[in-house]
């Protein structure tokens, strides 16, 4: 009889994120191996409460007034699309803010999508039988993910808890850019600490590991181990569309995810691209995610035609761009402690990679040490015009190249997720 997992993740498909994207690439492994269901909000009207889903069940629950928050953002997502008047579509978005302002009220006290800490606990008691399960998994980040999971495994001591962390919770950049006013490390610590005594097993990506074992976490170092995200797979091998003009001899160079200004900072990029579409109008930068808009703002009246913003895309979308492309923008992160999860996608594309990073080692950089279609170069502001042409030679030496994907496999197995999936359960067996 197979072993039964609880595995918790707010955010799961049909929404899309890096951590999603590595849940999708390696839990129809671990279904194969064991009875997974995960317990996920629902996210859409649209959305399944109940489904089986790649060797996993996914049970999406909710209360009467989450139907409220899924209608706003129903009938929010209609008005974006219906391409009305600003002022008109301003005033719109108003009303419906305050017509659902009650019921929204008593949504995020009693609703699971919002209070998903407390309240998913609660059905669970109602609606799981949880002395039938085995083991209980969490995802962070979010967080509340294993803040779940650590009250539910309080209340049944015979669970294995298992903490599989993509993101620093303590040490987070972001977070600690935030801590200089609210001054919540040691908050957050204490929190972590009391996760990681209760837990079982502790998985971490392996940058992150150096900034763990350097921490007050380091006490629980028996219980930590370090994995690589299981984000290479072979994204473009399904029926992928084209969404560019293909009637034209555009050179298409496409940046997916989220931007920040403090640690993922598009501003150097935009003036490199700069400088290159002048000379060459043929090179059209896509983004496509969030954040850093005032930035991309400031670029577009310099760029035009040459520089397209999309905004937040489903991820469906996002990789029919990727397979579009003619080249992957990768920005790093400003930090050695976590990599953006995107490069082992844009690694899995096999298209030319143009990685611009500001840290001495930069963790992309070193990850594409054995990815043949790379150029990396280090912001550097006094060396501008000089970095711009050997990114344009870079683009005209490597058009219409690919790497193959097999090659790919080789070089980076450890990404796999079949070796992430592997490794946990080697270790559950261990537990066992």
């Amino acid at each position: 009889m197979k072993k039964k997992i609880l595995f918790i993740s707010r955010d799961f498909w049909p929404k899309s994120n890096g951590t999603i994207s590595c849940l999708e690439n390696f839990l129809p492994y671990l279904g194969e191996k064991y009875d997974v269901i995960l317990y996920s909000a629902k996210n859409s009207l649209n959305t399944s409460s109940t489904e089986e889903y790649n060797n996993i069940t996914i049970k999406r629950p909710m209360s009467f007034w989450d139907n409220f928050i899924l209608m706003k953002l129903y009938i929010l997502g209609k008005l974006e699309r219906l391409g009305l008047n600003k002022l008109i579509k301003k005033i719109l978005i108003i009303i419906v803010k305050i017509i659902f302002l009650f019921p929204l009220s008593i949504a995020k006290r009693s609703g699971i999508i919002y209070g998903w800490e407390k309240n998913l606990i609660k059905y669970l008691r109602k609606h799981e039988d949880l002395e039938s399960f085995d083991i209980i998994i969490a995802v962070g980040a979010p967080f509340l993910n294993i803040r779940s999971a650590y009250n539910i495994k309080l209340e049944n001591q015979h669970l294995n808890f298992i903490m599989i962390q993509f993101d620093l919770y303590t040490d987070n950049p972001i977070a600690l850019i935030e801590d200089t006013k609210f001054n919540l490390r040691n908050s957050r610590l204490d929190e972590e600490q009391r996760w990681y005594e209760i837990a079982d097993i502790v998985l971490v990506t392996n940058e992150m590991n150096n900034t763990i074992m350097n921490s007050e976490l380091k006490a629980w170092d028996s219980k930590t181990f370090a994995i690589n995200m299981p984000n290479l797979s072979d994204i473009l091998n399904h029926n992928s569309n084209y969404i560019f003009n293909n009637d034209n001899d555009d050179i298409n160079i496409v940046y997916t995810g989220t931007l920040y200004e403090d640690i993922r900072n598009p501003t150097f990029s935009l003036e490199i691209f700069n400088l290159i579409t002048r000379k060459d109008p043929r090179i059209k930068i896509h983004i496509l995610g969030s954040g850093c808009e005032e930035i991309i703002k400031e670029y577009k009246i310099k760029m035009g035609e040459n520089l397209i913003f999309y905004g937040h895309q489903s991820k469906g979308f996002s990789i029919d761009a990727i397979y579009s492309s003619d080249f992957m923008l990768n920005i790093s992160n400003r930090t050695t402690s976590q990599a953006p999860s995107k490069i082992l996608e844009y690694i899995g594309s096999c298209k030319p990679i143009i990685n611009i990073y500001n840290v001495k080692d930069d963790i992309c950089k070193i990850m594409l040490g054995n990815y043949p279609l790379n150029l990396s170069i280090k912001e550097d502001y006094s060396k501008l015009n000089k970095l711009s042409n050997e990114v344009y030679e870079f683009i005209l030496n490597s058009m219409g190249k690919k790497c193959s994907f097999n090659d790919v496999k080789q070089n980076y197995k450890e990404y796999l997720p079949e070796t992430f999936t592997n490794k946990i359960i080697k270790l559950i067996e261990k537990q066992q």
